[in-house]
């Protein structure tokens, strides 16, 4: 039966409901004016099958918005590498480090055991020289070397 929340039924006999509270207290449930934050969250999201779509929603948006932050993270760690690089005096692709960075952060985080193709093992290396932005080991793994300085005169033999 359908009572209110002040005992008087919604439909049938009043008396009926009176049998019905009489034997017990009339509220066993508790509402909480001030709830603990995210517990009225956590009940809907639980019980709530209206929820679905929002729910779905939410996920697709965070998705986008992670996809987008890790794309301007890669763009600006390939930045900063490549004018770490320029103030070594290595010229260098922004978007070829980008292309090698994001080959990296896909297999980031993957056991060495499972990873057997060497360009990736690489990449791999050079993301850890750019976080550490280490331009130099990052110049030696691409294979360019910095420029040296000039010996005025010393026979290149003798400088190595």
């Amino acid at each position: 039966m359908d009572v209110f929340s002040d005992g008087t039924p919604c439909e049938g006999d009043p008396d009926e409901v009176e049998v019905q509270f009489s034997g017990r207290a009339v509220s066993q449930r508790h509402v909480s004016s001030n709830p603990h934050a995210g517990e009225v969250r956590r009940v809907e999201a639980a019980s709530g099958v209206w929820m679905t779509k929002a729910k779905i929603e939410i996920e697709t948006e965070n998705a986008k918005a992670r996809e987008q932050a890790d794309q301007k993270r890669l763009i600006g760690l390939a930045k900063q590498t490549q004018i770490g690089l320029a103030n070594i005096g290595v010229k260098y692709e922004m978007t070829s480090i980008a292309n090698i960075l994001r080959l990296a952060f896909s297999h980031q985080g993957r056991h060495d055991a499972v990873i057997a193709d060497e360009e990736v093992r690489n990449a791999i290396e050079i993301l850890h020289a750019a976080k550490q932005y280490d331009c130099h080991l990052v110049s030696r793994l691409l294979g360019c070397e910095p420029p040296r300085a000039q010996s005025f005169g010393v026979p290149e033999a003798q400088l190595t």
